[in-house]
């Protein structure tokens, strides 16, 4: 047994067969072939509906870009998603956020493809195709959007059709509209969109030590 399997035999074996399952079940639900990319989103309701919206949809990584803005959310609102998502932030310890953030989605595999209200030049929502491959989607912060350097790194453009005589969505709505048709169409289209083994042993370990209390003092007297 790998030192991985052996440490979630240890840690599985001191909660529930409910919960390990319940754990289990959210991992044969979860991708990464779809992302997100957040930049300088600065209210923290906003920031925690997001997140909210990326684990109800089963979107695993959230990439944070935080150029102007620290991104913090609201626990409240959160309600505990963001310990059940991996978070890649790209702050002051980068001297260029959002290049670091753009590098590390392409190197990944991943198009960039920005939302904006904006029709010009966009692809209508249903009309996105993910068997193209991968894709990071990108929000900006409210009132402004994504950057001019965001939107000229993009490689697609993709706007919700609205029919009324708002100009746009409020950031945490505009999300949970796009995530939610996304990950409908990833599970109809045949796409190979679930994690692979490693992956989701690596994420269930990882939940297991943030459903454990005192997981870390169980696993050094169990010499894992």
């Amino acid at each position: 047994m790998t030192p991985l399997r052996q440490a979630i035999s240890v840690l599985a074996a001191c909660a529930t067969e409910a919960r390990v399952e319940q754990l289990r079940h959210a991992l044969q639900e979860r991708t990464r072939y779809v992302t997100v990319c957040l930049e300088d989103i600065f209210q923290p309701q906003n920031a925690s509906a997001v997140l909210r919206s990326c684990d109800a949809f089963g979107v695993q990584d959230v990439h944070i870009v935080e150029q102007r803005n620290r991104f913090a959310p609201c626990r409240d609102v959160a309600m505990g998603s963001e310990k059940w998502l991996t978070l890649r932030k790209y702050g002051r310890q980068h001297a260029q956020p959002l290049t670091a953030a753009v590098e590390r989605l392409r190197k990944s595999g991943y198009r960039l493809v920005a939302t904006t209200p904006h029709k010009s030049r966009c692809t209508l929502l249903d009309d996105l195709d993910l068997t193209k491959g991968k894709a990071a989607i990108m929000f900006g912060a409210e009132y402004t959007g994504l950057s001019d350097a965001a939107m000229a790194a993009a490689d697609e453009l993709v706007t919700v059709p609205m029919y009324g005589f708002v100009e746009s969505l409020n950031l945490s709505v505009c999300a949970a509209i796009v995530l939610r048709q996304l990950a409908q169409k990833l599970r109809q289209q045949g796409i190979a969109w679930q994690l692979g083994d490693e992956e989701r042993e690596e994420l269930l370990l990882t939940w297991l030590k943030k459903s454990v209390r005192h997981s870390a003092q169980i696993l050094q007297r169990s010499g894992v």
